[in-house]
């Protein structure tokens, strides 16, 4: 799943997740756009993110940061 790390979690991407996890089935998520994050707040928002997906027991620990920079 990507979501973009300027907007972190959206409503739609909390649906998603409760559908993923309603099925039984395993997701990674990707956090796009990292390169417009300041770096003072990289960090922070990688840490906030991780605490909104523990409710979801599908999602993988492991978030994958990307930028096509």
């Amino acid at each position: 799943m990507l979501i973009n790390m300027e907007h972190g979690i959206k409503k739609s991407d909390f649906e998603y997740l409760d559908l993923v996890n309603r099925y039984n089935h395993s997701i990674q998520v990707v956090l796009t756009k990292c390169d417009r994050v300041k770096e003072s707040e990289f960090e922070s928002r990688i840490l906030a993110v991780g605490q909104q997906l523990k409710q979801f027991k599908n999602v993988n620990e492991i978030i994958h940061v990307v930028s096509t920079k």
